[in-house]
């Protein structure tokens, strides 16, 4: 089936009351409330595509591990992203952006690899270290907004859903040119109900899901959550999302360890200009550069490629697990500066970052 996504008047007056719904509503409500049961299945839920989700995601594991890196290095834009970050300390250097997100996709890969809804499974405990961790800090940073629920609040709806646009955009918006060659429309649409129900996972409510939909009606709302969220931002780059930029460039260096032969700042720059955004992103490399659009968009057309990238990718992840410490300190060496400085958590209310969208 054609990846050509389908627009018609149907789909475009389901996604813009969706839009609409985020637009108005989702910033004044939390996504780590008590009140949401976060493990239960939902009425939609589909075992067997989720299943085959999981399936499409470990078929294409490379990609869809770049996919993940290049939505990262965009979603640190948005100032109510950037804002907790800044507060927790955790992304103030290169070497703790290394070792976050390096954590970050161990996490990942076991939601692909086991089941998140059985309790005791590596995915559940995950994901319940990451709800409470998160539902921490929304309730220590909630502490300084002025009347949370009538007024927006960190950790919102509103951030979960840009964040589940950062993970799976470049899959939906041009999966060729993040090395999906072959993807099927139903393989997308897999996809997208495994990061339906770990949105949900997450925080995410029903009424503001972004993937319980069809793929053309993803492609619809990615393109406008692009074109109406992120793009103006990036392209203003005021305080604090002119640091989430240095912090968006600093993931995708502190990262490289897990790809040393190709570019992850030359992959964020690539799809910078894909996504049409007017900002400059350095390379250090050019070389390397060169080689990740070559892996990109001839490589991938390869029988087993992906598979044979993916053994590779897997490698460095044990790898860098296991070396985390020495790795993180190499980094601390080489890239001394702090890419993220603190913002304490009255500096700004949330409602006043979101007005500048």
């Amino acid at each position: 089936m054609s990846l050509t996504p389908r627009v018609n008047e149907e789909v475009v007056e389901k996604c813009e009351k969706l839009y609409q719904r985020i637009k108005k509503d989702a910033a004044c409500v939390s996504a780590t409330s008590d009140a949401h049961v976060w493990d239960e299945k939902p009425s939609w839920f589909d075992e067997k595509k989720f299943k085959k989700g999981q399936e499409t995601a470990l078929k294409y594991f490379t990609s869809v591990f770049l996919s993940h890196t290049i939505g990262l290095t965009v979603l640190f834009n948005i100032p109510t992203m950037i804002t907790p970050l800044a507060v927790t300390r955790t992304h103030a250097s290169v070497s703790k952006l290394f070792t976050r997100y390096l954590a970050v996709f161990i996490h990942v890969k076991k939601w692909y690899e086991t089941d998140p809804y059985e309790k005791g499974s590596l995915g559940h405990k995950s994901l319940k270290m990451v709800n409470n961790f998160h539902r921490k800090v929304g309730s220590d940073m909630n502490k300084s907004v002025i009347e949370p629920g009538k007024n927006p609040v960190w950790i919102s709806q509103y951030d979960m859903a840009v964040t589940v646009w950062c993970v799976i955009a470049p899959v939906i918006l041009d999966p060729k040119k993040i090395g999906f060659h072959g993807i099927t429309r139903e393989e997308i649409e897999n996809l997208m109900h495994v990061w339906a129900c770990i949105g949900r996972l997450l925080g995410v409510e029903d009424r503001f899901n972004i993937m319980t939909g069809s793929y053309d009606e993803a492609h619809y709302l990615c393109t406008i959550i692009k074109e109406r969220e992120y793009k103006p931002i990036i392209e203003k780059m005021e305080f604090p999302s002119s640091v989430g930029f240095e912090t968006c460039k600093g993931i995708a260096i502190g990262l490289q360890p897990l790809s040393p032969y190709v570019s992850l700042q030359g992959f964020m720059r690539y799809w910078y200009s894909i996504f049409d955004f007017k900002v400059d992103v350095p390379v250090e490399s050019p070389l390397a550069e060169k080689a990740g659009y070559i892996l990109l968009h001839f490589i991938f057309r390869l029988p087993f490629s992906q598979y044979f990238f993916s053994v590779i990718l897997r490698y460095f992840l044990d790898y860098c697990d296991k070396n985390r410490k020495s790795i993180a300190a190499k980094l601390a060496k080489l890239y001394p500066d702090d890419v993220l400085p603190y913002i304490p958590p009255d500096k700004f209310q949330p409602k006043e970052l979101l007005a500048r969208s």
